[in-house]
């Protein structure tokens, strides 16, 4: 999906500048080795996502350079490269004039007005309320990832608008008449704030549908219904990874029950994290390392276990599962580790 520049692209320059004077090659190495979230960072250092404050402090702690010079361009900092700023600029433009003229590129602000006309005034209050995850939810409202035509069931569904609206803006919405003429004002406030949005939006149009079949929340251990799209991945616990420890030192999951499992929309896992979902499976930090805390949650690529230099993979060492780079006498090696999804609480 073409997507739309949201954030601040001269801050996203500072960003790039900042990670390469830091030594380090790609967006990739830098979120490996720090924990953070490679979908987010690359968001953030491309432009495509709003880079709050507290992310852009972490950023200039992490690559040592000044807070003031990341965020406002005060003080000094590394040099940008000019020629990625003329670049982006010719395709921030072509990205612009290409959603003029197909309104189908627009979903993603249809989606926040949906999910704010029915009163959810956060992205983590409606992915609970859907069953899915916030990074999912956000990354549908961003842009990121493009809106399917089942997943815009399923949020037409759920926020009582017609998923051919959400998906083409092709009227009528599903809205009452006068809800329906403030449309294209309300997708306005795409990038405002929550607390903005909700001030503006008028607070007699927003409801919650029930005349719908909405998604609930899981009750008593049901478990939740998704959408018919995407990969589901398996989580298994630390004693079961033990347990299956082969007589050659290699660890079979075939047989194991996953304690849980994780839904990721589709092709996001190879397209965001480099990972085949055929040979996906989540597993839970034991050992707090450089590049991981005690209590992540570890994607890991169980067909890429041949230790390769520069490679982060996942081991099974006795304290549990630890990420090293290029693993030698670490322990059973798990598989190729290919991001960090971050603590349950």
């Amino acid at each position: 999906m073409r997507q739309p520049y949201r954030g601040n692209l001269a801050r996203a320059h500072r960003l790039n500048a900042a990670r390469r004077a830091a030594g380090f090659r790609s967006v990739r190495a830098a979120a490996a080795l720090f924990g953070w979230s490679l979908a987010t960072y690359r968001a953030h250092e491309g432009g495509t996502r709003t880079m709050p404050e507290e992310a852009v402090r972490r950023y200039a702690d992490a690559f040592n350079v000044d807070y003031e010079w990341l965020w406002a361009d005060r003080g000094a900092g590394p040099p940008v490269d000019r020629g990625r700023v003329a670049k982006y600029a010719a395709r921030a433009k072509h990205v612009e004039e290409s959603m003029q003229n197909d309104p189908a590129e627009w979903s993603f602000a249809r989606l926040r007005a949906a999910r704010r006309l029915a009163a959810f005034w956060s992205v983590k209050e409606a992915a609970e309320y859907l069953g899915l995850s916030r990074t999912t939810v956000a990354a549908h409202e961003s842009g990121q990832n493009r809106i399917s035509a089942d997943l815009a069931k399923f949020y037409g569904d759920a926020f009582g608008v017609r998923e051919e609206w959400l998906r083409t803006g092709k009227l009528p919405s599903g809205y009452p008449s006068e809800v329906e003429a403030l449309l294209n004002q309300l997708m306005e406030l795409h990038a405002v704030s929550e607390g903005t949005a909700q001030r503006q939006f008028p607070s007699a149009f927003c409801w919650r549908p029930n005349r719908f079949s909405v998604p609930t929340k899981p009750k008593g251990g049901e478990k939740q219904s998704l959408p018919p799209i995407g990969d589901v991945v398996p989580e298994f616990a630390t004693g079961a990874l033990f347990r299956a420890i082969s007589h050659g030192g290699t660890i079979d999951v075939s047989s194991l029950e996953p304690e849980r499992t994780w839904w990721f929309p589709e092709k996001y896992l190879h397209d965001a994290w480099s990972c085949d979902p055929a040979s996906a499976i989540i597993v839970v930090a034991g050992d707090s390392t450089s590049t991981s805390t005690r209590g992540d949650r570890i994607l890991v690529d169980i067909a890429t276990r041949l230790p390769l230099q520069g490679k982060l993979y996942a081991v099974l060492g006795r304290n549990g599962v630890r990420t090293v780079f290029a693993p030698a006498g670490d322990g059973p090696i798990i598989g190729r580790a290919c991001g960090l999804i971050g603590r349950l609480p």
